[in-house]
């Protein structure tokens, strides 16, 4: 990503309360290079993936990546 590359992390196990990126990944956010994102909510039982849940969060990677928006979240 030092050489301009930019990354979509998606969780499937969801974000905790109160999470921050670690190390560099916290950069990369602040930065615009990388996205954290989860579809559901944080769960602590470690299940295993699903294929659907796979399809799923390719498809939602995809649809980020190839849209042309810039967008700003303001958390209140």
């Amino acid at each position: 990503m030092d050489a301009g590359g930019k990354l979509i992390i998606i969780r499937k196990e969801g974000i905790p309360p109160l999470f921050k990126p670690p190390g560099k990944f916290f950069d990369y956010c602040a930065e615009g290079k990388l996205l954290y994102l989860a579809p559901w909510e944080y769960d602590t039982r470690n299940s295993p993936i699903t294929r659907q849940e796979c399809v799923e969060m390719n498809t939602m990677a995809e649809i980020i990546a190839t849209s042309n928006i810039t967008c700003r979240l303001k958390i209140q």
